[in-house]
């Protein structure tokens, strides 16, 4: 009886209609856990890195994400939405906890990190060591003045309108 009443031509066309309902209902999206590898994450509000800090994520972290766009990712932390640079992250459980150190190429020790202020010093020839020497041949100049200006601190609003009405392009 309750075979008949199945596969009866009415009761087959709503089981049809229903099979149809199925297939389009939206799966949830599996998310993806990711790691932080690198220190002071900062997380954005648009996929670039002179769009407004919505948040700040440390080393170690655990982010969900969202979605993907080119390097850069859209994760959630701690109820906060925002975009990192795909660099900053691996894969959780991928055993990474830090980001790889650059191999080196022509040498058998490794290479020694250095800040990013330093990087941009040394393109200019301009290396800690290269200080230390020129302290030591010009001992008349004011280096307290110069270690004050170092020491100053920028907002990072004001910077981001800095770049904004000056028309720089990170």
């Amino acid at each position: 009886m309750v075979r008949h009443l199945l596969f009866r031509p009415k009761a087959l066309r709503y089981w049809l209609l229903a099979a149809v309902h199925l297939l389009f209902i939206p799966l949830p999206a599996r998310c993806e856990t990711l790691t932080v590898v690198l220190d002071f994450q900062l997380l954005y509000s648009r996929p670039d890195f002179s769009s407004p800090q919505v948040g700040r994520v440390p080393l170690g972290a655990n982010v969900e994400k969202v979605q993907q766009r080119g390097d850069w990712i859209e994760v959630m932390y701690g109820g906060t939405k925002g975009w990192i640079h795909s660099v900053a992250v691996r894969p959780a459980g991928s055993g990474a906890t830090r980001a790889p150190i650059i191999p080196t190429i022509l040498r058998p020790e490794p290479v020694k990190e250095r800040k990013g202020d330093e990087v941009a010093l040394a393109g200019k020839g301009f290396t800690p060591e290269v200080e230390a020497a020129y302290r030591q041949q010009h001992p008349e100049m004011q280096y307290q003045l110069v270690d004050m200006v170092e020491s100053f601190v920028v907002d990072d609003e004001a910077l981001g309108v800095f770049i904004r009405e000056g028309g720089l392009r990170p």
